[in-house]
């Protein structure tokens, strides 16, 4: 190793801000130097020093910034990362403010497998904002759930030159539905909105009051019931642990516990709305399709067969095997297409 002069006097340097350095740039390419104070104090044996600090300080920024981004890209992680569809899974869509904006990336995780779980990318706001967005939202795909959700907007009236009124925001929660009915044949689930905070919210710097959120509530209540619309009381699920779950008492959004609570509820809603789709399509007037018929059809990588157990069912009781007195078509039809078992042998006939 070469050998250092001792400096005799001590030297101050003032370094511009580092906003102005250009990564791979000379200082002339980035702004012209690191401030006047620098380019008079420095000597010429030191700036590659000075270079070499501060090409260690980038590089090892490099890393910092790339993390995020590799998290925006996770549907699990980011909420405005919509997956990659998995072939033969129902389609979900989330519309809503902030709150569902928390708990979409949980629902994700929880409906893994179950169905692809998508939401706009942006922050969807008040009643009115819906209203002008929900056709451009909803777009031309596919959706078998919506799940949808305004209120809280309305109440504090955030960035609303025309505040709401449980009227006007009942007519919009209504044109959204009638709008959404036209581009969609989905099953729609209106999520009674969270409650507000407890005392007066840090940016509007009022209080809403439980009655005024009621009133809400209640005119929204009286559309979903009007257009019959499915209903997911949040509310109800928050009200009374808002101290526990919301993240100050001036603060309408939720810690984590808060964001799994209502996670949980609405997968739950959700998984429930598509097992009623599933089981409308099965007892529907089209033939019944056996697995082995369905051929290439079948959603890859999923079973293709159904294991039916029933408790205290006799062999006598089914159609398929001499029955006259109960009626049985569809399982019927199904030992007809499939494999029906003839011999058997039990050590006692009684259960």
């Amino acid at each position: 190793m070469g050998t250092y002069e001792p400096i005799s006097t001590p030297k101050t340097f003032a370094l511009g801000s580092l906003s102005n350095y250009a990564p791979g740039a000379s200082n002339e390419e980035s702004d012209g130097s690191f401030g006047p104070e620098c380019s008079q104090s420095l000597n010429q044996p030191m700036r590659p020093i000075l270079a070499i600090i501060l090409f260690v300080f980038v590089a090892n920024l490099a890393p910092i910034q790339a993390q995020p981004k590799a998290e925006q890209n996770d549907p699990f992680q980011h909420p405005f990362a919509n997956p990659v569809d998995k072939p033969g899974l129902p389609r979900v869509l989330i519309v809503g403010d902030s709150i569902s904006i928390g708990y979409t990336p949980r629902v994700r995780r929880l409906l893994d497998g179950v169905a692809n779980v998508h939401r706009p990318k942006t922050n969807c706001r008040w009643s009115a904002y819906g209203d002008e967005n929900i056709e451009e939202w909803v777009g031309d795909s596919k959706w078998d759930v919506i799940h949808f959700n305004f209120g809280l907007w309305d109440w504090y009236g955030w960035r609303q030159d025309v505040k709401a009124t449980p009227e006007s925001y009942a007519k919009c929660l209504e044109s959204i539905i009638l709008k959404i009915r036209k581009k969609s044949d989905a099953k729609l689930i209106f999520g009674i909105t969270t409650p507000p905070c407890i005392v007066e919210e840090r940016n509007a710097h009022i209080v809403v009051s439980e009655d005024r959120a009621k009133e809400f509530n209640r005119a929204a209540r009286a559309v979903m019931e009007k257009h019959k619309v499915g209903i997911n009381n949040l509310y109800d699920l928050i009200i009374k642990r808002r101290a526990e779950l919301q993240r100050a008492e001036n603060d309408v959004h939720y810690n984590d516990q808060g964001r799994d609570i209502l996670a949980q509820r609405v997968a739950s809603r959700i998984r429930r709305e598509l097992g009623k789709k599933t089981a409308k399509a099965a007892t529907s007037d089209k033939p019944i399709r056996s697995a082995a018929s369905a051929g290439t059809e079948q959603a890859p990588g999923r079973p293709n067969f159904v294991f039916f157990l029933v408790d205290d069912l006799g062999r006598q009781d089914l159609g398929c095997y001499g029955s006259s007195f109960h009626e049985t078509p569809r399982v019927d039809q199904l030992a007809k297409e499939g494999v029906r078992f003839t011999d058997a042998y039990a050590a006692s006939l009684v259960c």
